[in-house]
């Protein structure tokens, strides 16, 4: 009797026809459910491969529930009539469709778990999935339903024409079992290998055309307190985007308040993710905040899954502990390239004041991105090497400009109490609220070391580097800056020291350019069809691509630290600044471009011995002493906190056949900027004897080694040698040689043209009332430069007081003799120094910048007057030329 009834019912619900439901109907169902219901994170697979992949991992369950449904069917029915054939096919196909509809919502967390790893089986989806689990099943059920009915129905067809051979293949369980697991191995390895070829993707999905590369992302917006510096001001409002695996180093870096000298691979920083013209990009958004937040990107389609509930009703909001997927495509278009800002959505300007922004930087097409520091391939952060195929590689810094809060916001210092909404010791208005990329460095912080080294705040010497993003590179690198005005409350203006460090307002509209095109040129185009700057005022939102002329170090190719802040005084003040660092050596923390050879590595002064110096001097033990002094400031020690003319330096002569030249001691004393390890006032491969570090130099050409200097808390940073504005690069191009050492001779790089005429002038600042006002009125405490001719004339009243105007012409050589009369009486602080700084035109940034950031010599002057012939207390003189 069980023998009768079972084999009228495997022509219902037999190998052959639960393998068919299995391929033709529940695998298809499964992946229509997973569209339809914002399945996100595997579309780099083929759709193809996608559903294999799915179907494999469902296979024993599915069959497994198939056959029990057709056990239940066939213990309950034996057809033997036509009415009773009839009632067991209305019987089995609703069971049949009830087994698919309990196996797809069952692999809903499956799924989960096998395709987007233990992670995902976090508490706070469970209503999640069972919703989920709900509505799949109860839709693939109802979809199952008409289809098993064709099927069975088409399957009793079929066994009544009783076709030999084929039918008894498939009906056999052996076969069928030993196929089932050969399709799973083939099925897992079809997976596997196309999560390696994203190229072979036919239809990546709307908004991206078909075959677009696919780059993924999984995204959480966070609640965390953010330090902005070394001296522990923080925002404990803070919230952030970050890639999902990093959200442990995140939480680790937040308990430990420390934060790295130069914003290097912090976990805490603005997110900056990349991806290439053409590409499409999935993101996989969660919101593990506290308030609701989306992940919108300006500039570029897309399209988003939507929740279930919208967030006071917009969809671009997330509601916490929720997740969403959106697609971004990015067109094949030059104009895409750059910075693109993401932010939280619509009435969400709370959130991005406290931190919740980014970008995603778009780069050429086929680019590739790897840590600047290692060299190894990078998945994000604010800097990078940009690999271009077929194009010069270059090097990016993605800055991201943004304040601390609103205007009523109060930044906490270390031990929770607020900073004063004006610094006592520079007057700015809000210290710590200018930021760039989630750092702030007030001068306040600085100057608590000794507040009468004003002109020196920027000053790696005198106060150490600062935690703002510093930009480093090797000498002519091509450079691009993504420029972002992230934040929401004020403009801002990015300035770029330098003086021939400039770039295209828009590098597209000038067919001339091109990035890749660096190195020396001291005749550059006097015209370009795109106006050149290194000003670029922004607006909350604004995005700029800065091309720089020249690469790293400009057409000068000076070699140093170029300031860059925002030139609002108020906001660097307040903490809005940093610098670009310029090496013409090898660092062991810096990766060269791929497509470049490196720089040499520096030398110690025994190692230039024997060496032919471009002036035809052959180094030796005797005339090491005077080619290393003709370049740096004089042995001695400083008598006081403001003694610049010397610089404690030493040749150590133990071993006469091998003089080594010796920094300054190093500094050790406990303050927040010096470096971490072993020896915290060096640098990044230093070598010590003793406390003091090696000098190094390049060993071609026998210059320093930048940096040179050594930070030195609270002292004035030694003035260049022989008060030169020309340290580094020298005066003339290729000038002759003087005496039996000259290291500034034959110098190719030096700052003036052989040929070129040269103009003096001599300048000297003075205080004096100035009239501002066509009634009358005058401003008392005026100051201003004057030349030295007209300057009696301004003090006695009989020349007007005006703003100064000096003319040369293009192609002159301009030497600049400056001094100051200002008292300290005239000055907040009660201690004057002044210095004299200039734009757009090539000058030696150690030299004659004059604002004196990083590790380059002091430019500043205090005020001096000449004693009376034969005096002995006649001050020394600063002068800049």
């Amino acid at each position: 009797m069980r023998r009768d009834v079972k084999r009228p019912m495997m022509r219902w619900g037999g190998p052959a026809v639960l393998t068919t439901i299995l391929v033709s109907v529940v695998i298809p169902v499964q992946q229509f459910l997973h569209r339809v219901s914002g399945g996100h994170g595997e579309e780099h697979l083929a759709p193809l491969a996608h559903a294999l992949r799915d179907g494999a991992a469902l296979w024993p369950g599915l069959l497994l529930g198939l056959l029990v449904a057709t056990r239940i069917c066939t213990a309950i029915l034996g057809p033997t009539t036509l009415r009773e054939q009839i009632r067991a096919t209305t019987t089995f196909v609703p069971v049949m469709s009830l087994a698919v509809g309990v196996t797809i919502g069952l692999g809903v967390p499956l799924h989960a778990w096998l395709f987007e790893g233990a992670g995902a089986l976090r508490e706070d989806t469970l209503s999640e999935w069972l919703s989920q689990m709900r509505s799949n099943g109860a839709l693939a059920a109802a979809i199952a339903l008409p289809t098993t009915l064709l099927l069975s129905l088409g399957a009793r067809a079929l066994h009544r024409l009783r076709l030999p051979a084929l039918p008894t293949l498939v009906l056999h369980r052996r076969v069928l079992v030993v196929s089932g697991v050969a399709a799973g191995v083939a099925i897992a390895t079809i997976s596997l290998a196309s999560l390696t070829d994203t190229a072979t993707a036919d239809l990546p999905g709307a908004p991206c055309p078909a075959g677009a590369p696919m780059k993924t992302f999984a995204i959480s917006a966070i609640d965390v307190d953010i330090t902005l510096n070394r001296f522990g001001d923080h925002d404990p409002e803070g919230r952030m985007y970050v890639l999902r695996d990093r959200i442990g180093d995140v939480r680790a870096a937040e308990a430990s308040k420390q934060v790295s000298i130069g914003l290097e691979d912090d976990a805490i920083q603005p997110l900056v993710v990349r991806a290439n013209m053409g590409d499409c990009i999935e993101v996989d958004y969660r919101n593990d905040a506290d308030e609701p937040y989306g992940f919108h990107v300006d500039g570029l389609t897309y399209v988003a899954d939507q929740p279930t509930e919208l967030a006071d009703g917009d969809p671009q909001v997330v509601p916490p502990g929720e997740s969403r997927s959106y697609r971004f495509y990015v067109p094949d278009d030059a104009s895409m390239e750059g910075a693109h800002y993401v932010r939280p959505g619509l009435a969400r300007r709370g959130a991005v004041s406290h931190g919740l922004f980014g970008a995603i930087v778009v780069e050429p097409k086929g680019a590739t991105y790897d840590n600047p520091r290692t060299g190894a391939p990078q998945l994000s952060g604010w800097d990078a090497i940009i690999d271009v195929p077929g194009r010069p590689d270059f090097r990016e810094f993605t800055r991201l400009y943004h304040e601390i809060g609103n205007e009523e916001f109060e930044v906490l210092d270390r031990g929770g109490l607020a900073l004063p909404e004006v610094d006592p010791i520079t007057e700015t208005y809000r210290p710590g609220t200018r930021a760039i990329n989630y750092r702030s460095e007030p001068f306040m912080n600085r100057l608590e070391v000794n507040e009468h080294q004003k002109s020196l705040a920027y000053n790696s010497y005198t106060f150490g580097d600062p935690p703002t993003p510093i930009m480093r590179s090797y000498l002519g690198e091509p450079t691009k800056i993504r420029l972002l005005h992230a934040g929401s409350e004020m403009f801002h203006v990015f300035h770029l020291h330098g003086g021939g460090i400039r770039w295209r307002a828009n590098p597209l509209s000038d067919p001339d350019w091109d990035y890749g095109d660096t190195g020396l040129d001291k005749h550059p185009q006097a015209q370009s069809q795109s106006n050149r700057t290194d000003s670029q005022s922004m607006g909350p939102g604004e995005a700029y691509n800065l091309e720089i002329e020249g690469g790293a170090g400009g057409v000068q190719q000076t070699v140093g630290d170029l300031l860059e802040h925002c030139h609002i005084a108020e906001h660097y003040n307040s903490g809005m600044w940093s610098f670009w660092r310029v090496y013409n050596t090898r660092q062991p923390d810096l990766a060269p471009l791929p497509d470049r050879t490196a720089p040499p590595a520096s030398v110690d002064s025994t190692q230039l011995l024997g060496k032919t110096m471009p002036d035809g001097t052959v180094l030796t033990a005797a005339n090491i002493d005077t080619w290393i002094s003709g370049m740096l400031p004089p042995r001695g020690t400083p008598s006081n906190d403001q003694d610049a003319t010397v610089w404690d330096w030493r040749l150590d002569r133990s071993n006469p056949a091998r003089p080594l030249a010796l920094g300054e001691t190093e500094e050790t004393d406990d303050w927040p900027n010096l470096g971490d390890g072993t020896h915290p006032g060096g640098v990044p491969g230093d070598e010590f004897v003793g406390s003091r570090p090696t000098l190094r130099f390049h060993p071609t050409d026998g210059r320093p080694a930048f940096p040179l200097l050594r930070t030195n808390i609270g002292q004035r940073a030694p003035f260049s040698p022989r008060h030169s504005g020309t340290p580094f690069l020298g005066s003339r191009v290729n000038a002759p040689k003087v005496g039996s050492v000259d290291p500034y001779a034959k110098r190719p790089d030096g700052l003036c043209p052989a040929n070129s005429p040269l103009k003096r002038f001599d300048i000297t600042a003075i205080a004096t009332p100035a009239r501002i006002t066509r009634a009358g009125k005058t401003d008392p405490t005026a100051m201003v430069f004057a030349r030295n001719q007209d300057k009696a004339a301004i003090l006695a009243g009989s020349k007007a007081v005006e703003p100064l105007a000096i003319r040369s012409n293009v192609g002159d050589c301009v030497a600049v003799d400056f001094t100051t009369e200002i008292g300290d009486a005239t000055v907040f602080g009660g201690f004057a120094k002044s210095n004299i700084h200039i734009h757009h035109l090539q000058f030696d940034i150690q030299g004659s910048d004059g604002a004196s950031a990083g590790y380059v010599f002091d430019q500043s002057v205090r005020p001096y007057r000449i004693a009376a012939c034969g005096s002995r207390s006649r001050p020394r003189l600063a002068r800049r030329r």
